[in-house]
């Protein structure tokens, strides 16, 4: 395992916790095991862990691009990642607002309620 795969596997430990990884891990086949290996190197072992911004930042950026994208998958995940990383129910809130007027309503819209079901799911948000 190279330096970055491992500090990756790490990171990625911190920032979505042992109980994610683990059911991650449990439903990796033969086929989606390239691409794991993939994001928790490249992505979490070469960027996420660089010096000059911290975790909640670049929490935040990330879910202000997947929200550009119209990523809800992927957005639900990285939801989990700010709250961990030390984001607030309303800065997420923020970046989702300030999305909008760049990327468009109908996708911060879209942001807007996943953040809300999932914001609630983690107990972050009251029902």
């Amino acid at each position: 395992m190279s330096d970055a795969a491992e500090k990756g596997r790490a990171l990625l430990l911190e920032i979505f916790g042992e109980a994610y990884v683990t059911a991650r891990d449990g439903r990796e086949t033969d086929f989606t095991a390239a691409y794991n290996r993939l994001a928790e190197e490249a992505a979490y072992g070469m960027v996420w862990s660089r010096d000059g911004l911290d975790l909640k930042t670049r929490s935040m950026l990330t879910i202000a691009s997947l929200t550009a994208l119209g990523r809800a998958a992927e957005l639900r995940v990285h939801l989990l990642a700010a709250i961990n990383n030390g984001a607030t129910a309303e800065e997420i809130r923020e970046a989702i607002l300030h999305t909008a007027i760049y990327a468009g309503f109908p996708a911060a819209r879209d942001a807007t309620q996943i953040a809300q079901q999932v914001l609630t799911e983690l107990g972050v948000l009251k029902a």
